[in-house]
């Protein structure tokens, strides 16, 4: 049972690291599209990296809850809105310049956007449980960069 908190513990660290650098990457094509245009290859290396790391944390997340039982309630929308994202990145990758892509976006939208708030509000849980400063630390940054990636997104659109 420790073994598989690890785990978790290690999927939600991956989780703001994509987080961030969603946030810096949208960030930098919707305010500095001149940054933008002339380091499009660094552009395109982090977007790598990022759908890399959502691979990976859909895989950990499946691997570690499998799929539970769909219940109308916080944690299990919260898996269930995650899974929901896979489809949404290999019908965008697919669909990459259609107008297709346009309707994924909204899509992807409308599944991430309740995974992202879901997954602030399971970290103010944890940070209300009686946790050491540092957890509560980490819960409140992992909460400020769920927000902001929420944030990022809304600029690529």
């Amino acid at each position: 049972m420790e073994r598989k908190r690890q785990f978790i513990t290690w999927n939600r660290r991956i989780s703001w690291v994509m987080a961030a650098l969603s946030l810096v990457m949208s960030c930098v094509r919707g305010f500095a599209p001149t940054f933008s245009a002339h380091n499009k290859f660094l552009l395109d290396g982090i977007s790598g990296v990022v759908f890399l790391y959502t691979l990976l944390h859909i895989g950990l997340a499946v691997w570690l809850f499998r799929f539970p039982r769909f219940e109308w309630r916080t944690k299990s929308l919260f898996i269930w809105c995650g899974y929901a994202m896979l489809p949404t990145l290999v019908v965008g990758a697919a669909a990459y310049g259609t107008p297709l892509a346009r309707i994924n976006y909204v899509v992807s939208c409308a599944v991430f956007i309740p995974h992202i708030t879901l997954g602030a509000w399971h970290a103010l849980q944890r940070m209300n449980v009686q946790m050491p400063l540092r957890y509560s630390l980490s819960g409140l940054a992992a909460v400020c960069m769920t927000l902001s990636s929420v944030l990022g997104w809304m600029t690529e659109m």
